[in-house]
């Protein structure tokens, strides 16, 4: 009766409409007052993390080191320390506990400490510190430098900085732990409770947005088959006021479409990665509102792993692309550019093709954790790769299709069914078993081949370096292994060395040196590598000198994007030519609104395309082109067009070009004219003020001449030389020299 009374106080105060961590504090006050909770000085060798922790990713490695490194630089103090609690270890859930902590110090290439099998408790808090203290006094691998000790930790090393750090190790502090019990009665406790204390302790390690995702799933999978609500599970993550509150509405969107299901197994895969390879940066608001609520314009599919591989690659973002604790990695423009019609069909082959992938892993006996490890990969690679960033990721290998990642995601699952569920980032380090160790039988003990491949980790196939050269190894024998050398010009070498001059030889992981072919060396001499660059160039020239022939006309701009005449143009006599920067542009990448020129002579697969420059008028900056101006009307009653498209050829450049097809009349009559700057009025002697203007030729005419037009009608290319205004000026210049000689003359 007892359990049944402190069961029925623990879930009545979980019901109560208040904060979550009144409810919490409420939680652990119910269980101390009937026993259930007992004060305990342990050290950190005792305790394991509890597998709902961090919404069931236990913890961040990465993030562990990290947080190491900073206690390290500051000193260790018992004073830095948060409430610690922890769970009793239920003996029904012991070996669950242990596989748990097991696989992730497996999969993390012993970063994190192994459990050695007497622990008896799981923390819910505190976790990242006690983690970090035991890898300390295991001397875990670490990937923080100021703590390496030639790549691993070294308690005596770090206890010399002073602190209380070996007084945490080897005599520990008190815990808070709560009987096993409890949560056999309520399994779902550990979860609620951690995400409490998460919650209070956010500045030191808010959730991400995957961590609230799994945190809503798990909240969904706890609900009654009757009453299931999304928006219930919602409301649960929600209260512990993680940092993506404002858009939780997405993160559920996401949790709902593509998590694959009530028991949501493609959540729990990125759950797995993020374990493994992924830090604690957040996503970010604009990247999950993108992730849930794209439409990549598919009627067979909404695309669920292409989500999955944008996810995967944000999460594993390079340092680089982590800005304020927010991965910006994959940006908006990505998501564009796999909704391009040119995309659809890789988008498409890569979509299945992850299925298949997932598929396949379903199909074989590796656990969850396992399987991620090639998934991840497979995500990943197929992912930059359709967005061109191969280069830019942690991996940093290009892949010249979608077929070679299948190869080598179809070779990476072959080797872990080869090798059980080692890690690849365990290659360095000697091969194991599965899960536990085994005695080796007696013939691999007496078997010189296979001793030899221990002892100096050969694989039949990889590359070693022997004598400053590079050579692949081809066969090993009972006394001796063959390596074959291939050089740049000759024929290849046969290299057989003893089993003991094998220790000379070490492996060589960067590419294999090659010879660059002809093919690709002739395609990057400027004289193939830059034709489009000076086609471009030339084009932008031809067009620029265009522009400043057919003159710049007198319009009149509104902020709101309109363009008024302030001048009158007759039919077919204002031209508006699209002046901006000129790129050359992949022909399927082209929108039907570009602005295309036409070189001749130009017979590339890609397109020289103008594109519209920026210019602020309030601030003066930039650069402006009428021609963008120009916005297309209805030809209906209310709004008759007054200009037409037109194309224009200069030269070798053919362009397209806007032309008046009717007259276009003077916008501001009985208006105010418009103020001159300054910089445009020069004073003669006399203090006479004039305009300075810098027309085009044909206008100099126009305004010089007073029969300007009529000189255009008569004449193809009229000159001022020729005019009889010109010869006018002449004569009277000439009148006033003479006039000044023979005054000088006859003084």
């Amino acid at each position: 009766m007892a359990c049944t009374n402190w069961k029925q106080e623990v879930e009545r105060v979980m019901e109560v409409d208040s904060p979550i961590t009144t409810k919490a504090e409420g939680v652990l006050k119910v269980l101390e007052e009937h026993k259930m909770l007992y004060k305990l000085k342990l050290v950190p060798s005792q305790l394991l993390v509890h597998p709902q922790n961090r919404s069931g990713g236990l913890l961040n490695v990465a993030d562990m080191h990290a947080k190491g490194a900073a206690m390290h630089s500051i000193g260790f103090s018992f004073k830095k320390l948060s409430e610690s609690i922890a769970f009793e270890i239920p003996i029904s859930k012991k070996d669950l506990v242990f596989k748990a902590n097991q696989s992730l110090s497996d999969l993390n290439s012993n970063m994190v400490a192994r459990p050695s099998g007497t622990e008896r408790y799981a923390s819910i808090s505190t976790s990242h510190t006690t983690a970090f203290l035991k890898s300390v006094q295991q001397g875990c691998r670490t990937p923080e430098e100021e703590l390496s000790h030639n790549g691993f930790l070294n308690f005596e090393s770090m206890c010399g900085k002073g602190g209380d750090l070996r007084k945490m190790v080897e005599e520990g502090w008190t815990w808070s732990i709560i009987s096993p019990e409890v949560e056999e009665k309520l399994s779902g406790l550990p979860g609620f409770l951690q995400q409490a204390l998460n919650s209070e302790h956010s500045v030191k390690s808010g959730a991400n947005e995957l961590e609230v995702a799994a945190t809503i799933a798990a909240a969904f999978e706890q609900q009654e088959s009757s009453s299931k609500d999304l928006k219930k599970a919602q409301a649960t993550a929600l209260a512990s006021r993680p940092s993506c509150s404002d858009y939780i509405n997405s993160v559920t969107q996401f949790v709902k479409q593509f998590s694959g299901g009530e028991k949501f197994p493609l959540l729990k895969l990125l759950q797995s990665i993020s374990k493994q390879f992924a830090g604690t940066a957040l996503l970010g608001q604009e990247f999950m509102e993108l992730l849930a609520f794209t439409d990549f314009k598919n009627k067979q599919s909404t695309m669920p792993w292409i989500r999955m591989s944008l996810a995967t690659c944000q999460m594993c973002s390079p340092k680089a692309y982590i800005k304020d604790g927010v991965s910006r990695f994959i940006t908006p423009s990505d998501f564009t550019k796999l909704k391009q019609k040119a995309m659809l069909d890789k988008v498409k082959q890569a979509e299945e093709l992850l299925g298949k992938g997932y598929e396949l892993l379903q199909a074989s006996p590796l656990t969850l954790d396992q399987q991620a490890h090639p998934m991840a990969r497979y995500l990943t690679r197929l992912g930059l790769f359709l967005l061109n960033k191969e280069s830019k990721g942690q991996e940093g290998k290009e892949y010249t299709s979608l077929a070679n990642i299948t190869d080598a995601f179809t070779a990476e699952c072959f080797e872990m069914k080869q090798h059980g569920h080692l890690n690849a980032r365990q290659a360095e380090l000697a091969e194991e078993s599965d899960d536990k160790e085994m005695p080796e039988a007696m013939e691999s003990c007496q078997d010189p081949i296979q001793i030899a491949c221990k002892m100096f980790k050969l694989k039949v196939g990889s590359h070693y370096t022997h004598n400053g050269q590079v050579m692949k190894l081809t066969k090993v024998e009972k006394d001796s292994a063959t390596l074959v050398y291939n050089p740049f010009f000759g024929s290849a070498v046969d290299h057989t060395l003893t089993h003991d001059d094998l220790k000379g030889i070490k492996p060589f992981t960067r590419p294999v040196p090659h010879l660059h072919s002809a093919a690709d060396i002739a395609a990057l001499y400027p004289s193939n590598a830059m034709v489009k660059e000076i086609a471009r160039a030339k084009a932008q020239h031809l067009l620029y000198e265009k522009y400043l022939q057919t003159g710049e006309f007198d319009v009149v701009v509104s902020s709101m994007g309109h363009l008024f005449a302030n001048a009158d143009f007759k039919k077919g006599e204002l031209t508006l030519l699209p002046f901006g920067n000129v790129a050359v542009v992949a022909k399927e990448e082209v929108a039907k609104t570009s602005v295309v020129l036409f070189l001749a002579g130009w017979r590339q697969e890609d397109q020289l395309v103008v594109s519209h420059t920026k210019c602020n008028f309030e601030k003066a900056t930039g650069c402006w082109s009428p021609f963008f101006w120009c916005k297309e009307s209805k030809d209906d009653k209310e709004e008759k067009p007054n200009m037409t498209k037109a194309t224009v050829k200069y030269d070798e450049l053919t362009m397209p070009c806007i032309k008046n097809k009717e007259k276009v009349s003077l916008q501001r009559a009985g208006m105010d004219p418009s103020l001159v700057p300054t910089n445009l009025l020069v004073k003669d002697s006399g203090g006479q003020e004039y305009l300075k203007v810098q027309p085009s030729h044909p206008m100099i005419v126009k305004l010089v001449c007073k029969d300007g037009e009529e000189i255009f009608q008569k004449t193809k290319n009229a000159s001022l030389s020729g005019s009889e205004q010109l010869k006018k000026l002449k004569a009277q210049l000439q009148s006033v020299i003479h006039k000044e000689l023979d005054s000088y003359e006859a003084n």
